[in-house]
């Protein structure tokens, strides 16, 4: 390591998903582009639905970045907080040079202000439906602890501020590691071929597959030979299947992928992606389908709005609205292949200046050092 590096570590809930992937790329590029030492800390798996993705894990150690499991914090108990601080407090003490602790959850920051590091960043990758008061305060109180708070959208630039009294979140762009999303060939599709929708993401309430899978037999009265492909896993996997039996006996239009190690490979044999999440901030399977060259019908939530409006590529809807997911897919296919492909390539072009990976870990190592500078924070007793 260099003499102006860092000691950082990333502490999530789970590696796993849309935020895993963008943690682990940040992480590599800090170790490999940036020289920093980088170490990647989970929590215990809660069950079999959030659990860490071991090709992450994986991924990680061919760039020799370590996946530490430190504790429970994900169910927010005090004492398991305290326990995972600890160990994070272990391995920071063994560790050279300013240490940074980089928290993904509101959870992980509280874990990582216990620990005692030279600075402590949270990112707020958003948060899902049905959640309580009682986690808006102790949210609210974890990110307080924070040097500062970053996130990829306004919209939760302003939930922060509005439901957790944040003050001045930053806005940072969000980065992907363009290099493993090499650009597809163009679809050689003809006319004849049968519309192929398709959505990636986890199979959960929160990411509406029931209200896309509901819009279908709207879709199929005009286009009639549309597909449907749902790429992911999850809790509600076993009731959307059987939804889709219902609404597709025999099963010969909905087809269900389950989790694919890398969908962006697969992309350039669909049409369109769709996406009808009910709360979401950027999701990373809308930035990979526009690297992918697809045009988008997705729900106005989170940052998903402004996304769409500024890369020119799609179609945004509000949620929970079978009905207007049907017809702005519908409405999107009879512009006809020749006009979706044109859209696309606007998306693709949007998305590679967009989410350099690089450019994003430039901006949060210029935040790194800014919370270094002031060093206000207060440290926990005994630090």
């Amino acid at each position: 390591m260099g003499t102006d590096s860092f000691t950082i570590f990333h502490v999530i809930a789970q590696l796993r998903l849309g935020a895993g992937r963008v943690v682990a790329d940040a992480a590599i590029e800090q170790a490999r582009g940036r020289g920093h030492r980088v170490t990647v800390c989970v929590s215990a798996d809660a069950d079999e639905h959030w659990r860490t993705d071991p090709r992450l894990v994986s991924e990680l150690a061919r760039h020799n970045i370590a996946v530490r499991t430190i504790g429970d914090f994900f169910h927010r108990r005090t004492d398991l907080l305290h326990e995972a601080a600890a160990r994070l407090r272990e391995l920071r003490t063994g560790s050279t040079g300013t240490v940074i602790v980089h928290a993904h959850t509101a959870m992980a920051a509280a874990v990582g202000h216990w620990a005692g590091p030279g600075a402590l960043i949270a990112t707020c990758h958003g948060w899902g439906i049905g959640r309580t008061a009682e986690m808006d305060l102790q949210d609210s109180l974890a990110y307080q602890l924070c040097d500062s708070v970053v996130t990829y959208s306004r919209y939760w630039a302003d939930r922060l501020v509005s439901d957790l009294a944040v003050p001045s979140p930053v806005i940072l762009p969000m980065g992907l590691d363009l290099e493993r999303f090499p650009r597809l060939p163009e679809k050689q599709r003809c006319l004849s071929d049968p519309l192929r929708l398709v959505t990636v993401c986890e199979l959960t309430p929160r990411k509406g597959v029931d209200l896309l899978l509901n819009a279908m037999p709207a879709v199929w009265e005009r286009r009639p030979e549309a597909e449907l492909h749902i790429v992911g896993h999850g809790e509600s996997t076993a009731d959307l299947q059987l939804l889709a039996a219902k609404l597709d006996p025999g099963m010969t239009r909905v087809f269900f992928h389950g989790a694919v190690p890398h969908p962006y490979d697969q992309l350039a044999n669909y049409d369109l992606f769709v996406l009808a999440s009910r709360s979401d901030n950027l999701p990373v399977a809308i930035l990979e389908a526009m690297l992918a060259g697809l045009p988008i019908v997705a729900t106005a939530v989170g940052g998903v709005p402004d996304l769409i409006s500024a890369a020119g590529c799609g179609r945004v809807l509000p949620p929970e609205s079978s009905a207007a997911l049907a017809e702005a897919t519908l409405a999107m296919a009879e512009q006809g292949r020749r006009k979706l492909a044109a859209l696309g390539r606007k998306g693709e072009r949007f998305g590679r200046r967009r989410f350099d990976g690089r450019k994003a870990n430039l901006e949060i190592e210029r935040i790194y050092r800014a919370a270094l500078r002031r060093g206000r924070r207060k440290r926990p007793h005994g630090q």
